[in-house]
Order: structure tokens, then sequence, then C-alpha cells
């Protein structure tokens, strides 16, 4: 069910990402408008799409899907968290994807750094009689 509604995502998200920059634009000239929703909401709702879909797609491989469920859970939290903070005060909104993106790239920096350690320790000694 989750893979079908991400299929359903990839097309009404860019769609919606238009429509929702159109609208932003609406006391401009509605052809302008138009093109600032083709422009800029399309490729910005497809490209969260695609860092969501790749995502999931490396907690299915490295879990085996069981950290699918607790991914789901953090994407409606922080969604639910960005609407309210949407309403209750817009001008803190970069602030919070700011320090949201900088943790995640610390937490995805943080992973790499061990597996390749785990990769590392691994590997057998390589014998110095053979490499020369």
């Amino acid at each position: 069910m989750d893979h079908l509604l991400s299929i359903f995502g990839t097309v009404a998200r860019p769609a919606a990402g238009a429509l929702a920059a159109a609208a932003a634009f609406s006391q401009a000239d509605p052809a302008v408008a138009a093109l600032a929703g083709l422009v800029v909401g399309a490729p910005t709702a497809l490209a969260v799409h695609s860092a969501q879909a790749t995502t999931r797609v490396a907690s299915t491989a490295s879990t085996g899907g069981l950290g699918n469920p607790i991914i789901s859970t953090i994407e409606d939290l922080m969604a639910f968290l960005m609407a309210f903070l949407a309403l209750a005060a817009p001008l803190l909104i970069p602030l919070v994807l700011l320090v949201a993106g900088v943790g995640a790239w610390r937490a995805v920096r943080s992973l790499a750094r061990s597996g390749r350690a785990r990769a590392a320790a691994l590997q057998p000694p390589l014998d110095r009689r053979a490499r020369d």
C-alpha cells in the first residue's frame, strides 16, 4: 500500500506544488503565476518527493522494510510541525528547515563514517609480500 501511495505521489505532489506556487503568485499576471507554478512549484515538489523515495529505497534495502514505518512516522511528524509553524510563525520555517537540514546532513555523514569503519574492520589485513 505504501508503494502505491508513493507512485500516486510522484504525479500528485508536483501538480500540487505547481498549484501552490501559482496560488502564491495569484496577485501577479495569470501567465506569470502559471509560469511560476511550473518553474518553481513543480520541480521543488518533485525534488522533495525524490528525496523521500530515495530514503524509502535505502530504508527498505538496509532494514528489509522494517524501518519504513519509523521513517513514515518521522515524515508525518515533520510535516505536521512544518504546517503548524507555517501557520503560527511563518518566518521561522526557513530557520527550522535549515536546522533540520544540517542535522540530517550530520546524521548521514556519521552513518557513512561508521559504515566505512565497519567495512574496513571486516576486511582481512593485506600481506605485504602479496602486494610487492
